[in-house]
């Protein structure tokens, strides 16, 4: 099965106030994290900021869904990388481990979705998504159709809990504010 990484970093970052895939945390930046975490045959960064491109490939969103958000940028990463099964997550979840990725994937059989749900909370965007779904995702951009969970309700979709995972809810957290980052890091220095 040749999996691919797609790492969304295509957001503004207004809330966060820089961009947040360059953000430090563990000597590592967010963007760095979501690499090491990502257990993909290949990886590709969606982003318009050209700061991100010593990372490795990086390309903005396919120019006739760009401003689209995250299901433009899942779309951008399949036509990019060619696999059976892509792997997308946001860069600011830097506690996500290469464990919980890796057991995400061992739920993928005969679906076309694998999809958490940690804390009674759906996670599309912390997925496994197989080759399949490109056309249909394709087609409902091509229709407006930007909600993620309407682009859910036309998969077969296994949804997995923290337990599945075994995982910890604040794997999945996202760091939208400075306030979230600050918090993130006194965490740390706390341990």
């Amino acid at each position: 099965m040749k999996t691919a990484g797609i790492i969304l970093a295509g957001g503004q970052s207004r809330r966060f106030g820089s961009p947040k895939a360059l953000a430090l945390w563990n000597g590592k930046t967010f963007v760095e994290h979501a690499i090491s975490a990502l257990a993909a045959d290949s990886t590709v960064i969606i982003s318009p900021l050209p700061q991100l491109d010593s990372f490795g490939r990086r390309v903005p969103d396919l120019p006739a869904y760009a401003g689209m958000g995250p299901l433009a940028g899942i779309l951008t990463g399949m036509t990019e990388c060619e696999a059976d099964w892509y792997i997308v997550m946001p860069c600011d979840t830097p506690r996500m481990t290469r464990d919980v990725i890796e057991r995400l994937l061992t739920f993928a059989g005969g679906m076309q979705a694998v999809v958490p749900v940690i804390e009674g909370r759906q996670q599309p965007l912390i997925a496994a998504y197989h080759c399949s779904t490109k056309a249909v995702l394709e087609q409902q951009l091509q229709q407006g159709e930007l909600r993620m969970m309407s682009f859910l309700s036309r998969l077969s979709v296994r949804y997995v809990t923290e337990a599945d995972l075994q995982a910890q809810p604040e794997q999945f957290m996202n760091v939208n504010t400075r306030i979230e980052y600050t918090e993130l890091l006194n965490k740390e220095s706390a341990l």
